[in-house]
């Protein structure tokens, strides 16, 4: 299953991402007062696993032998299409490995335009269509995309285990999941490589490059937050703080977007190279990445903190800020995002022989 590079590194994603699950559950576990509450913890998580196929076969003996046998039916049943799942599992990988020579290189042929055909027919429709394919298709893009879960897990735990309430914490992972969101673009010019010249040969203005690269950013964006927002509002318990909730990761997402606009024309410094693995690095690129992202992220947190402050004094004043954040978060960052594309795109039409110096320096 692991023959192609690009299945190797979501292999890879997929252990990070549970290697980081883990660790803030033995952290947790660490933690137990296993004198107090450590044999109801265990009795809750085996209870939990007794229906999973991890635990369902091992749970039908002592099912049954208290007398239950509705339950030991079932979990009988989950154990045995488990097993019946990773027989046509093996059967098809197996089937599949003495069938296909390893050495041929797997082939896609694509029908129509795609995004190209979808999108409207300028240089900012056609720079928004490339960015949306590179984000399907490009392992630099879509890598860092499934990493974004991870800051909201590991914040949650952690403050979980410090003991704040458990509705408060609900309240982190959508507004950190928009920041990182909007972050990743402050350095999206330099994935283009040596590349970057056919904008600069072509004429492409500053203000369709910008527009067109936020594109895919808003349309992850928008759908995140729609849904993002009702998960929070209910594990929070309160419906009131919809508003809120909206209004602050609407704000973090846009002025992370409007930011990493500017940032990515203003500063852009070596990435990852095409057809490298995304994992992979420049070498020698100094501290300017660090200090580059860092501030940034700042920035980004700093610009969204009066909106992230209303928020806070709906919760532990009175609910009529809830819409008040609301306003002036869709406000602030519809501002700060005009201001970072223009701001950018002026950067872009000044800066293009920098540009491209930087980018033939990287590569």
């Amino acid at each position: 299953m692991l023959a192609s590079r690009r299945a190797r590194e979501f292999g890879t994603v997929i252990t990070v991402l549970i290697i980081v699950v883990i660790a803030p559950v033995a952290l947790l576990l660490t933690n137990l007062d296993w004198g107090s509450s450590g044999l109801h913890a265990l009795h809750r998580t085996a209870s939990w696993l007794s229906w999973t196929p991890l635990g369902a076969v091992w749970s039908v003996p002592a099912d049954a032998a208290i007398g239950q046998w509705g339950a030991p039916l079932l979990k009988l049943l989950i154990a045995l299409a488990f097993i019946g799942v990773l027989w046509i599992a093996w059967r098809v990988l197996v089937s599949r490995m003495l069938t296909t020579p390893q050495r041929a290189a797997e082939t896609t042929a694509y029908v129509g335009l795609g995004w190209f055909g979808a999108l409207p027919h300028n240089p900012g429709g056609a720079i928004a269509a490339r960015s949306l394919t590179y984000l399907a298709r490009d392992r630099r893009y879509w890598v860092p995309l499934l990493m974004i879960p991870l800051a909201p897990v590991v914040s949650v735990c952690s403050l979980m285990i410090a003991g704040v309430p458990g509705n408060i914490a609900a309240l982190l992972p959508l507004p950190l999941v928009c920041l990182f969101l909007g972050w990743t673009i402050h350095n999206d010019l330099a994935y283009d490589s040596t590349a970057v010249w056919l904008h600069l040969a072509s004429g492409t203005r500053g203000l369709s490059d910008r527009v067109g690269r936020l594109v895919p950013v808003l349309v992850i964006g928008i759908p995140v937050i729609a849904i993002g927002a009702v998960v929070t509002v209910v594990a929070y318990g309160d419906w009131r703080a919809m508003p809120a909730v909206i209004g602050v990761s609407t704000a973090v997402l846009l002025v992370g977007i409007g930011l990493s606009s500017l940032s990515s024309a203003l500063a852009p410094y070596p990435a990852t190279k095409p057809n490298d693995s995304a994992f992979a690095g420049p070498q020698n690129t100094g501290p300017a990445p660090a200090v580059i992202q860092t501030f940034t992220l700042v920035a980004i947190l700093l610009l969204s903190s009066p909106i992230i402050a209303l928020g806070v004094l709906g919760i532990v004043d009175s609910p009529e800020w809830f819409t008040w954040t609301l306003i002036a978060g869709v406000a602030l960052g519809v501002i700060v995002l005009v201001c970072g594309v223009l701001a950018g795109a002026a950067a872009f039409n000044r800066r293009g022989p920098d540009i491209l110096a930087a980018a033939i320096r990287a590569d």
